[in-house]
């Protein structure tokens, strides 16, 4: 038995109550299932709304679930075996990311010629013959382990 506090009143003034481990243990089962239903509700409110499809729905009613997508412009999951096996977007949608993944292609790029003029700068450079000597040294060591593996 543990005991636990009680605020006074006038028919148990100064008192403990006894609480057993069952009354903690649904007591703690009530507050962890109020907080997974809590949970559930934001992450419902806030979650991205993410269709996901069998393969078998998408061969009934492919016509109406690609129609869907592109009139709503947002992926299904289609799922094989109860596991996501490919997206299905809008071709609208795909080419945005593609533009979207060209342009960081190119940040990356001018972000890797920025250091580049920035070392050059500062005299962190290397002579030819020593990139050759560490790439050498490098891919000797690595065939080395690929020898031994097999």
């Amino acid at each position: 038995m543990y005991k636990a506090k009680q605020l006074p009143s006038r028919h148990n003034a100064g008192r403990q109550r006894d609480v057993s481990q069952s009354q903690l243990f649904i007591h703690s089962k009530l507050c962890l299932n109020m907080c997974l239903v809590m949970y559930y509700e934001l992450f419902q409110e806030h979650k991205a709304v993410k269709k996901i499809i069998p393969i078998t729905d998408l061969q009934r009613q492919s016509r109406q679930i690609v129609s869907q997508v592109a009139d709503s412009d947002e992926p299904v999951i289609i799922t094989q075996r109860g596991r996501a096996a490919a997206v299905l977007l809008s071709a609208e949608r795909y080419s945005r990311i593609e533009e979207d993944l060209g342009r960081l292609d190119e940040l990356e790029l001018l972000h890797l010629l920025e250091r580049g003029v920035a070392d050059f700068a500062q005299g962190r450079t290397l002579l030819q013959r020593e990139v050759r000597t560490r790439l050498e040294k490098k891919h000797a060591t690595s065939a080395a382990r690929k020898r031994q593996v097999k």
